[in-house]
């Protein structure tokens, strides 16, 4: 490397922007031809040596260059092999789509414009019928898009395969978000959906109208990419699990080797998934589960248990894909938590550490070591900016994410203390203690401005399970045995709104939906996913995949599938509602 890239990369700090620098260092070694080529297919998602042809045939209409051009861009460092064709590295095309978008749209457009009807001539291949539509949007074509969308509505209905129509509709997103791309009418987009979701059950319709609600807004915005999103993973939640793999308006999709994308392949009609269907059972861990949380992007999951690993993995139909494990912790880990951004982890346990790394590259950024005694609770201020962990010490300690310094020690818990959530505006935390109580107070002050005492679990053994509510008006907390409640109350009142008392066994983990609208609570041998709505709360689904004890859930960022790891050593993943 020269001087002048070594100053280029350290004059940012974004790891998509670094891999933009590289990648560009690299196309100016290659021939002109190749290099103006891998520009083009930036846009792509993915690429084999049909589109390569294509997209040189305007340039270079009168030279045989294709083989040597896809053979200069196949052996690339940072274009990857899928089972269907290339792809660059997630890192790489985000950080050259953040660049061309700006400055070079018609170069994206044109590639787009090239691609499509290759795409488009192998449409009886569901996968690539989809990349032709992206395409087409991304051209401005709105009459092919619209016409090849009907097209593919038809076959989806035929074969009753609804997350497909999911799919399509992420594409859509993806590609309006560009901000040279028109959007396509949405009353047409509207009408054509509406002919297939109108008889279908809520748990299948209400993530179409959802996206639907999406593109009916343009002041929205949404990542065109993640750090976190490998390009592997660019069609299979497209191709078999969108609800899984999918969290706002990200498009980037789980990987299906065997193509259930292609419409012909499979006569039997895709099932309509009922509560509680287990989808993947993860076992990648050789001890019991102590913990699980979704990314923000909800493309991969962490766990981390009596093994002393961190396995963070992609939720790929039937067992999961190990994408790193990290190996730094000499005892069991009981909590861990994902940065807001998604591209760091914070893992604590019982060697007495929180450790913070690179949730891609498993590279430590810092240890924290403030506590005496074991860690049971991590979590991440939403605001990202500090990190908050409790355990045996009987302590609450907030740090900065950044540094590992101490901000502030907080010593109202007289027991262990077992969960830790902060409030959605990361200025007051509540903590759940071995003392029977929920401590609610300000962050800033350690208590001393605001704090209070909750006692509603006077009859349970300790608290082990709190979660505040994505509103900001709720905390839901759990008792252990002989109580083993889930109890909803005022946040900045202690009023108790609601008790659920459901569960025969103490309750381990708590957590709502985005949406506020459900909780999933753990307890021995199952989890109940149930509506909040007073005085008792509404059982909905009691998932009972998991063996024994069940010490850990987190929902999907989209709130349709959920995540449970216990004493049977496996992270299950399963539809919620």
């Amino acid at each position: 490397m020269d001087d002048i890239l070594l100053q280029e990369l350290r004059a940012t700090n974004d790891p998509a922007e670094k891999a933009a620098i590289v990648a560009e260092f690299v196309f100016n070694m290659l021939s002109n031809k190749a290099s103006l080529v891998a520009r083009r297919c930036v846009i792509l998602h993915w690429f084999d040596q049909f589109i390569i042809e294509e997209l040189q045939k305007d340039i270079f209409p009168a030279e045989n260059v294709t083989n040597n051009v896809y053979e200069q861009l196949i052996s690339l460092s940072f274009v990857e092999a899928l089972p269907w064709g290339w792809a660059f590295n997630h890192l790489t095309r985000e950080g050259l789509l953040n660049r061309y978008k700006i400055t070079q749209p018609n170069l994206l457009k044109n590639a787009a414009h090239l691609a499509a009807p290759v795409y488009e001539a192998s449409s009886e291949d569901g996968k690539i019928a989809a990349e032709a539509f992206y395409c087409y949007i991304i051209a401005n074509e709105d009459k092919l898009a619209l016409k090849l969308l009907d097209k593919l509505l038809n076959r989806a209905k035929k074969h009753r395969n609804w997350e497909y129509i999911n799919g399509l509709l992420l594409f859509q997103i993806e590609a309006q978000q560009l901000p040279f791309v028109h959007p396509l009418p949405f009353g047409e987009v509207h009408l054509k959906l509406q002919r297939y979701i109108h008889k279908l059950p809520d748990e299948l319709a209400n993530p179409i109208n959802k996206k639907l609600e999406t593109l009916s807004n343009r002041t929205r915005t949404y990542p065109i990419a993640h750090p976190r999103l490998s390009r592997r993973l660019a069609m299979a939640t497209l191709i078999s699990l969108v609800s899984v793999a999918v969290a706002g308006g990200s498009s980037w999709l789980i990987v299906s080797k065997q193509n259930p994308f292609a419409f012909g392949s499979n006569p039997t009609p895709t099932p309509i998934p009922v509560h509680g269907t287990r989808y993947i059972t993860y076992k990648g861990h050789t001890g019991r589960v102590y913990t699980v949380a979704w990314a923000p992007n909800a493309q991969y999951i962490a766990s981390g248990g009596a093994d002393h690993l961190v396995e963070v993995w992609s939720p790929i139909p039937p067992a999961g894909n190990t994408h790193l494990t990290y190996l730094q912790h000499s005892g069991s880990v009981n909590a861990l938590a994902w940065s807001p951004d998604g591209r760091r982890i914070a893992s604590g346990g019982d060697d007495k550490t929180v450790q913070v790394w690179d949730a891609t590259t498993g590279n430590n950024q810092l240890t924290y070591s403030g506590h005496t005694g074991n860690i049971h609770t991590v979590a991440w201020s939403p605001d990202g900016r500090r990190i908050a962990s409790g355990g045996d010490d009987k302590t609450v300690q907030v740090w900065d994410a950044n540094t590992g310094k101490t901000l502030v020690t907080y010593r109202g818990n007289t027991g262990i203390v077992w969960s830790v959530s902060w409030s959605p505006d990361s200025t007051h935390i509540a903590s759940g203690s071995a003392d029977k109580t929920v401590q609610v107070w300000d962050v800033a002050t350690a208590g001393k401005t605001f704090s209070y005492t909750y006692h509603g679990h006077s009859r349970a053994n300790a608290v082990k399970a709190v979660a505040w509510s994505p509103s900001g008006q709720y905390i839901a907390s759990g008792g252990d045995i002989p109580e083993s409640t889930v109890q909803i109350w005022n946040a900045f009142t202690g009023a108790t709104l609601v008790t659920y008392s459901e569960h025969t066994a103490g309750i381990y983990a708590i957590a709502w939906s985005l949406d506020g609208q459900y909780i999933a609570s753990s307890s021995w041998g199952e989890v109940r996913v149930w509506n909040p709505a007073p005085p008792a709360g509404k059982t909905l689904t009691t998932y009972t995949g998991n063996a024994n004890a069940v010490n850990t859930v987190a929902w999907s960022p989209d709130g349709t599938h959920i995540a449970s790891g216990g004493d049977d050593t496996t992270v299950q993943v399963w539809q919620a509602i």
